[in-house]
């Protein structure tokens, strides 16, 4: 089974664990894989919705014979089992063909596999990906870092109220640092989570924590 890894890091590799770098060296590529891989969990996705993503500045002619030239060379590369034709209209990814991480961890988070999940979520999604010349694309990848990361982020501080209800202490304080290690931007969640480890008296954690959130917005936010 191919592997692609988006949480934390980008990579592709072939049922042998080698690097598909024909694919890596393509961004738009490799984000076409992505959405289908994210965006066809549910069923097959339109061809349109593909050009309107990725070619929105081309006209309907050369767009279409664009994404088939993309899809041909991920078939070459990735193997002609992996993506199917539904008509002509749509495409779908074979998903006993192709092991991605952040669809093991929405999946997980359905099933309330919490602690898997979490140990699948290692960073934001695809974290080096920059599609050119497509900002719908561009806000597909902005608005799916945010929304992988608010469902990890929210995971991770339920279970740690879970285990400090269970006087898991030890637990507990994983689980909030887990969560504060996602970097937070919201401070209700800031402040949950570092009251949480100042109860389980991890002052110094909380604290350490806190100063880490102050810099972090002075740096990014200037506040």
């Amino acid at each position: 089974m191919l592997r692609l890894t988006t949480l934390g890091a980008l990579d592709l590799r072939d049922r042998l664990g080698h690097p598909i770098r024909e694919v890596l060296a393509q961004p738009k590529r490799l984000a076409l894989l992505a959405y289908l891989a994210l965006e066809g969990r549910k069923g097959p996705v339109s061809r349109d919705r593909l050009l309107a993503m990725f070619w929105p500045e081309s006209d309907d002619a050369k767009a279409r014979n664009t994404l088939s030239q993309a899809l041909h060379h991920l078939r070459q590369a990735l193997g002609p089992e992996l993506l199917e034709s539904q008509g002509a209209n749509a495409i779908m990814v074979h998903g006993d063909a192709l092991w991605c991480d952040a669809t093991v961890f929405l999946d997980a988070l359905g099933r309330g596999e919490v602690e898997l999940a979490l140990d699948l979520y290692r960073g934001e999604f695809c974290p080096t990906l920059f599609v050119s010349e497509a900002p719908e694309a561009e806000e597909w990848l902005g608005a799916r870092r945010r929304e992988l990361r608010r469902q990890a982020l929210g995971a991770a501080r339920a279970m740690a109220e879970q285990m400090a209800a269970a006087s898991d202490a030890a637990g507990a304080a994983r689980a909030a640092r887990r969560a504060l290690a996602m970097q937070p931007d919201d401070e209700g969640d800031v402040r949950a989570m570092l009251a949480l480890l100042d109860r389980l008296g991890d002052a110094a954690g909380a604290l350490s924590a806190y100063q880490e959130f102050t810099r972090r917005m002075a740096a990014e936010l200037e506040l």
